[in-house]
């Protein structure tokens, strides 16, 4: 079992709030002020909580920040760790963590890869040990609500879920202004977080770290043709030489290096197949259907770039015809909205042309359409 005590040496565990952003709203629920309000008035504050949300979208980060905001130790281990057996019997894994956590409570217990967990012997530990052991702020956390056993969610388990999703444009503006505080320079993070759509934040952090690399660069290249004329490529003792202030001041990171490094990154998400990355097709790049486009302005970019109108109405459009340019007008949308692209050919999907029959297209249609 992977265990934390807020030990100074672990850098992991260094994260607070002000270390993250985008989730402002989730993080004034769970802030330790916000508990200790609910207690005042006699309410209970939340022990039970459910993390999901995509790889990479800060679910550990946050219940180590969590941590951090409220003094508690923290005990992290893998739900793999119950249903493998590697160290004994499962029940008795459970046992273990719970009464070691106990025994520095209050404490906080995460639990990452909640979902491969599908045993009702399990399940039926973790609701005895939660019972048991009191003063605990218990967390799980998984990236595929899907193949979360439902009997787990409906089981008491969980009091809260909360999700963490993929962040849209201001969340991703407010992770890069975050994680780049530190550095100097001049850079528009707005721009920067309209050409980032897919990034989740551990993508968005690499793109800071990126940035911070080539400005690293351009200082070493700096230092070497004032400090050593006759050889701008080496300097025997360039690496012996402390970074002073000076170095950094004179030469702050630039939009250039961001548009470099978010080159440079590809979105996690994109690696693993979830998303296709934004098109680079312009709607003034595509001659005529002056119609569909304001059309499509209307009812699809200006809703995504609006959520409040997105969640009162929601949109479906059917694009039909010959081979046309359907795709090419559905990809410059997307670009113009900022969004994730993901392409589906539904015709395949249903009864005429599906391979295995009308059951199989219907129930993917029918996800499509949830």
């Amino acid at each position: 079992m992977k265990e934390s005590n807020n030990n100074a040496n672990d850098v992991q565990v260094q994260v607070r709030f002000s270390d993250l952003g985008g989730i402002m709203d989730l993080l004034e629920e769970l802030a330790p002020a916000s508990r200790q309000f609910l207690r005042k008035q006699g309410l209970p504050p939340v022990t039970r909580i459910l993390l999901r949300g995509p790889p990479g979208c800060g679910k550990t980060t946050l219940a180590r920040a969590i941590a951090n905001e409220t003094g508690f130790p923290f005990y992290q281990i893998s739900a793999i760790e119950f249903v493998s057996g590697v160290s004994g019997p499962h029940e008795e894994n459970i046992r273990e963590l719970f009464a070691k956590a106990s025994s520095t409570a209050p404490s906080i217990v995460f639990i990452d890869d909640f979902d491969v967990i599908d045993s009702e012997r399990i399940v039926k530990q973790l609701r005895i040990s939660m019972d048991h052991h009191s003063n605990l702020l218990l967390i799980r956390a998984t990236n595929k609500l899907n193949f979360l056993d439902p009997a787990l969610r409906s089981s008491g388990l969980f009091e809260k879920e909360f999700a963490l999703g993929i962040p849209d444009e201001k969340a991703r503006e407010e992770i890069l202004t975050v994680h780049a505080k530190k550095l100097e320079g001049s850079v528009d993070f707005k721009e920067i977080a309209k050409c980032t759509a897919g990034y989740v934040g551990s993508d968005l952090v690499r793109v800071v770290g990126e940035a911070g690399r080539l400005l690293m660069r351009r200082i070493i290249c700096k230092r070497k043709r004032e400090l050593a004329p006759d050889h701008p490529l080496y300097l025997e003792d360039q690496w012996k030489k402390p970074w002073l202030p000076n170095d950094v001041d004179k030469l702050g990171c630039t939009m250039s290096d961001f548009q470099e490094a978010v080159k440079k990154v590809q979105p996690s998400l994109v690696r693993e197949g979830f998303f296709s990355s934004v098109p680079n097709v312009k709607l003034e790049d595509i001659g005529g259907l002056d119609h569909l486009k304001e059309m499509f302005r209307f009812c699809i970019i200006e809703v995504i770039k609006h959520p409040e109108l997105f969640e009162q109405t929601g949109v479906g459009i059917l694009v039909y015809g010959p081979p046309c340019g359907k795709t090419l007008i559905a990809k410059a949308v997307v670009n113009a909205a900022g969004a994730n692209f993901i392409h589906i050919k539904v015709d395949v999907l249903t009864t005429t042309h599906s391979a295995k029959g009308g059951s199989a297209g219907s129930r993917v249609l029918s996800t499509v359409k949830h």
